[in-house]
């Protein structure tokens, strides 16, 4: 039977610690990447690659 901390636990709608560290890691990547596509020339094959790594990296 669980105890009433671990009923808190489960009914708090805190996220997870591995979903928080996923949305930070995909932020940071984000960043990343739109830093490199502002550095990229606009039009060009390497900026076209970068904006379609930002958009399967959004969902």
């Amino acid at each position: 039977m669980a105890t009433a901390k671990q009923n808190r636990r489960r009914s708090g709608a805190v996220s997870p610690p591995s979903a928080r560290k996923a949305f930070a890691s995909k932020n940071q990547s984000l960043q990343k990447l739109y830093a490199r596509l502002e550095q990229t020339p606009p039009g060009s094959e390497e900026s076209k690659r970068i904006s379609q790594q930002i958009v399967d990296t959004i969902g």
